[in-house]
């Protein structure tokens, strides 16, 4: 008797240790069979803004072209967007050999504002960022819009572009040498619209004249444009002027004359000196911008001649 109660409850204890490892059996089989929602699809926030900071955005801010380079799938497209409004579609190689050269100007880029968007169902996912992009002598800021798509390493890149762009609304090297070229061919083009948008009024004119060791000094005011147009050796100055971030020498009048060109800049200030290296009276030029209600503008000219 008290073996077969024995036996009895042994049976009793084996038959209740097999049962949680039966229904734990079950359950897996359930979940195995339950299709995956859209939810468990959905990449996470963090994980997309992960991607971008450290691994989409770091090599190109090391200027690491073959780190950037594995990111982008095979059929890549790559969308260039200038602040002309021109667009231009390129292939994944086209692009990353773009790319390469763009990171020998070791640009400084930002991204802010990471937002995504994945439609429910689909496999990838759309990303916008406020991206600006500066060198020392270019300076863009624009909406940027990656194309995602999951993978076993995380993501990929399927497509990359700018939706919108503009140049850099703030005064630096990499805003004003970009102005100085339009500024130029404005007054080649007698663009008058841009001119005025882009030079102060009143404007500054000062003229120091040395002649045989007595000075005279002239100082001007334009209050309008037109005077200004009108006064022949600014404007031909202002045509022929070629203002770089680097030291250049130029020809400037009928006499052929040489003017080496610097520019300096510091802040919201530009000053640009220009000094003949080849005329018979030697002569400087000194042309002062500041940066004012978003822009950048001419202000006053300096201007020195000494005669033999």
């Amino acid at each position: 008797m008290e073996k077969t109660i024995a036996l009895c409850a042994l049976a009793s204890l084996l038959l209740a240790g097999c049962k949680p490892s039966e229904k734990k059996t079950s359950r897996e089989g359930e979940e195995a069979d339950r299709p995956v929602t859209d939810e468990s699809e959905a990449a996470s926030e963090e994980a997309i803004a992960s991607f971008v900071i450290d691994r989409w955005l770091e090599p190109q801010k090391q200027g690491n072209v073959d780190g950037y380079a594995t990111l982008l799938v095979d059929g890549f497209q790559g969308t260039i967007l200038k602040s002309t409004g021109e667009k231009k579609i390129l292939g994944r190689h086209e692009w990353v050999k773009r790319k390469a050269r763009s990171f020998e100007s070791k640009p400084t880029i930002t991204v802010e504002g990471i937002e995504s968007t994945q439609k429910p169902g689909s496999k990838e996912i759309v990303v916008s960022s406020r991206q600006s992009w500066e060198t020392e002598i270019y300076c863009d800021v624009g909406e940027k819009r990656l194309t995602l798509v999951q993978a076993d390493s995380g993501f990929l890149v399927e497509k990359e572009e700018m939706t919108a762009v503009e140049e850099c609304p703030w005064g630096s090297p990499a805003t004003f040498f970009p102005f100085a070229k339009k500024y130029r061919k404005a007054w080649k083009a007698e663009d008058f619209d841009y001119i005025t948008e882009h030079t102060c009024m009143p404007f500054e004119f000062n003229t120091l004249i040395v002649r045989g060791g007595s000075r005279s000094t002239e100082e001007e005011k334009f209050e309008r444009l037109g005077d200004l147009v009108d006064s022949s050796s600014i404007r031909d100055l202002l045509r022929g002027i070629s203002i770089l971030h680097r030291s250049t020498t130029v020809r400037l009048g009928p006499k052929s004359c040489e003017y080496e060109v610097t520019t300096e800049t510091s802040g919201e200030v530009a000053i640009v000196d220009v000094t003949t290296t080849s005329c018979a009276a030697e002569e400087t030029y000194r042309l002062e911008f500041s940066f004012e209600d978003e822009k950048w503008k001419l202000c006053s000219l300096r201007h020195q001649v000494t005669h033999p």
